[in-house]
């Protein structure tokens, strides 16, 4: 998810701030680096023991790469799934513990289930995040040690009117609490391939004519210059 183009286009009232300092693949992946590295080493439930300091002493877990795939596969099906409208983003919430944290590149730290929802409703509702549907996979790669699930996926939006296929890729970062649960996720991405993907392929779509009144005037509103005259 799941990025939020709706808070990345500033919820239909104001332009994104860009809070990358680079652009492009360079910026994600020091972005999925930055934000790989700050996650917490015991991971949930204990999954380590912190002793005097700040040392962390390692302590093994139970689960098997099986089970972590198997976490990770419904987790992917559900999103899709959800994207398509064949599911709905209610069942994404109980992929997740009571107590889960998400971390949301525009939103901030997420807590909850409720927490998640008061954000994913309006914007995965709300013009134009309602129109993305799906996240194909590009990789992902398990960490049994630590329970940690790293995905990269593409955010492919409703087909403009030509078949043309516009998307840009995020990286997601899994906390696995066992139980077929996840204690806590975090998206990054590079915001500027996002606003571009919002522009072209409302540009394109206003072209071909297949975009409403309404939707029409939100990109009149927020992006002008994608407006044909």
């Amino acid at each position: 998810m799941l990025v939020s183009l709706y808070s990345i286009a500033g919820g239909g009232r104001r332009r994104a701030t860009l809070p990358l300092t680079g652009t492009g693949p360079d910026a994600e992946v020091c972005a999925a680096k930055t934000s790989f590295d700050s996650l917490p080493v015991t991971g949930h439930r204990g999954r380590g023991e912190r002793t005097s300091g700040n040392s962390v002493r390692r302590m093994a877990n139970t689960w098997t790469r099986q089970e972590l795939e198997e976490a990770y596969q419904r987790w992917f099906a559900t999103i899709n799934r959800a994207g398509s409208g064949e599911g709905s983003w209610r069942d994404f919430l109980e992929l997740f513990t009571d107590d889960v944290i998400y971390h949301e590149q525009m939103a901030g730290e997420l807590k909850g289930k409720e927490g998640i929802w008061a954000w994913a409703e309006p914007s995965l509702a709300t013009f134009p995040g309602s129109h993305t549907e799906s996240f194909p996979e590009y990789w992902h790669v398990i960490d049994e040690t630590n329970g940690t699930i790293v995905a990269r996926l593409d955010n492919v939006m409703s087909d403009p009117g030509d078949g043309g296929r516009f998307g840009a890729p995020h990286i997601s970062v899994l906390t696995y609490a066992g139980d077929g649960k996840f204690s806590q996720q975090r998206d990054v991405y590079d915001v500027t391939s996002f606003l571009d993907l919002i522009k072209a392929w409302g540009r394109r779509a206003m072209e071909l004519g297949t975009f409403d009144d309404e939707q029409r005037a939100w990109f009149a509103q927020v992006y002008p210059e994608t407006v044909p005259d």
